[in-house]
């Protein structure tokens, strides 16, 4: 199958899942972990690394998490398939190697201080950045998955993903919303 075909098939099962609408808000159909797991699996389909990050003789694709991930037992799923032809590794990101082992870190249940503090390490190795919190992607990650009357919603800041120099294909920017840096305003110190 050509790359081609391939990303058109990915697209769809990403607007799938983005317009999954009441699906997992009834007891059968998928749940909201099942549907946040499953976008985890296809957005590296829309995802450039630096040509140093993925080696093409990398041996596995890590996904790695952060703090409490409330879909981790779906993440680990995973593990029976591939991504970008590796298998799937979900493991815990490891700030003793940097972080420099994952090549997408699921940033769960952690402190705003814990968050601030990681981002530079994880651009520093260009790691695609994914949550599920309150103003994730303005606060900093690269990607944001929530869930809004019954639909899944991607908010993507841009200006995250410049600085962890990935590029963000054109397909998944079509169905985000982009949002910006949350930008804090400093008093501003006026001499007389």
């Amino acid at each position: 199958m050509s790359a081609r075909r391939y990303l058109t098939y990915a697209l769809i099962i990403l607007v799938l899942l983005h317009g999954a609408g009441e699906a997992f808000a009834k007891t059968e159909g998928p749940t909201e972990a099942d549907v946040k797991a499953a976008a985890i699996y296809n957005l590296p389909l829309f995802v450039e690394w630096p040509e140093e990050k993925l080696l093409t003789d990398a041996p596995v694709f890590n996904i790695c998490h952060l703090g409490r991930v409330s879909y981790l037992r779906e993440l680990r799923v995973l593990e029976d398939l591939e991504i970008l032809q590796r298998p799937i590794r979900v493991d815990y990101a490891d700030q003793a190697d940097g972080y420099s082992s994952c090549a997408l870190i699921v940033v769960g249940n952690i402190s705003s201080a814990e968050l601030e503090a990681a981002l530079p390490l994880f651009n520093e190795v260009n790691v695609l950045t994914v949550g599920d919190r309150r103003n994730g992607a303005e606060n900093g990650l690269i990607i944001n998955l929530r869930i809004d009357d019954g639909l899944l919603k991607i908010d993507i800041n841009l200006e995250a993903a410049r600085r962890a120099q990935i590029t963000l294909r054109a397909q998944l920017l079509g169905i985000a919303n982009i949002v910006k840096d949350r930008v804090e305003k400093k008093p501003v110190k006026v001499e007389p």
